[in-house]
């Protein structure tokens, strides 16, 4: 996240979010806020570090929690850097927001007797294919609101790729990706993230690279790379300074106007196996821990330069160190 923020110790306005004061790795501010100019790159981590378990976790750990999502840390760490980019409304809100349903949509395949079906409907248009496979025909569209019958499931876990055999109450059969798709009793069924529509939800994630009512490239690549970490842990090439940042390396549907961005891997690389799962979390413990050990380093330097800001960062240095007990460092 730092680096696709970058990182100013001057504040500057944000020509992007309409000027807005900003410092630090995207730290933001209001009219009337009191804050420390001219910061240094560890403060400027203090800041972050702060200001996303303050704000952004809560948020993200309330929509997991109030609709029992089973998550691991990559799927959790790319929810949190898109609502540090986007902010953290579309989570719990009610603003249309399609990559939300294609999460809630995930949900462990339950068993379907031969020759049964389970009820649902689709959350989104979405093509109906011959076959489990995008390069199948396309036999027609399903609208959004659709009541189907689900007749059989087929996920890949090495693609992240899931699929429904559904039929129609106009007798018309099919396969349609699995992130359109919600179950009549997806209440009583188990939320897992694993199985969220990669596809699905990456081409949606690319849509959200707007700002000021432009397309903007670096929102594009940096929908990308949390997309990549959301589905396939694939921090490497998320990584701005990676040569693949900018591949498609997984196929996902570019909006027309980021076409232009898109550039494909000639060959995609297998994912590793899926992370163990947790249902909230905080920042990487681990993370945490190194930045704890470089502020104390840096402290005795910070109240030689400002002794009111180094008060201030040893309140921030005693959180950060209790934050890093909580959750096992």
């Amino acid at each position: 996240m730092c680096k696709w923020e970058g990182f100013s110790g001057a504040v500057y306005p944000d020509t992007l979010a309409y000027n807005i004061p900003t410092i630090g790795y995207g730290q933001t501010y209001r009219a009337g806020d009191v804050f420390y100019n001219n910061i240094t790159e560890t403060e400027g981590w203090a800041l972050l570090l702060n200001t996303v378990n303050e704000i952004y976790t809560g948020e993200v750990n309330r929509f997991i929690a109030n609709n029992r999502l089973l998550v691991n840390q990559q799927q959790f760490d790319a929810m949190i850097s898109f609502s540090h980019n986007v902010g953290t409304a579309y989570w719990n809100g009610t603003a249309a927001f399609d990559a939300r349903e294609i999460l809630l949509n995930a949900v462990v395949p339950p068993e379907i007797p031969q020759g049964g079906s389970l009820p649902a409907k689709t959350t989104a248009a979405a093509d109906l294919y011959s076959q489990p496979d995008r390069s199948s025909p396309v036999q027609g569209e399903l609208m959004q609101g659709l009541a189907v019958e689900v007749l059989s499931a087929d996920f890949s876990a090495a693609a992240n790729d899931g699929w429904y055999q559904v039929r129609t109450a106009a007798g018309a059969m099919g396969w349609v990706r699995s992130g359109y798709v919600r179950f009549d009793q997806a209440s009583s069924m188990t939320h897992d993230l694993n199985y969220a529509d990669a596809w699905a939800f990456g081409s949606e994630w690319l849509a959200w690279h707007h700002a000021g009512g432009n397309c903007w490239a670096g929102l594009v690549y940096r929908r990308l790379g949390e997309a990549k970490i959301f589905s396939y842990g694939n921090y490497e090439e998320a990584d701005p300074a990676s040569p693949l940042r900018k591949h498609n390396t997984y196929g996902y549907e570019y909006p027309d106007c980021a076409k232009q961005f898109e550039a494909r891997s000639e060959s995609r690389p297998q994912s590793g196996p899926r992370a163990e799962r947790e249902p909230l979390f905080s920042v990487s413990c681990a993370r945490g821990r190194l930045f704890v050990e470089a502020l104390a380093n840096d402290l005795a330097g910070i109240r030689d330069q400002n002794k009111r800001a180094g008060l201030r960062r040893f309140d921030e240095l005693l959180e950060l160190h209790r934050l890093v007990a909580l959750h096992g460092g």
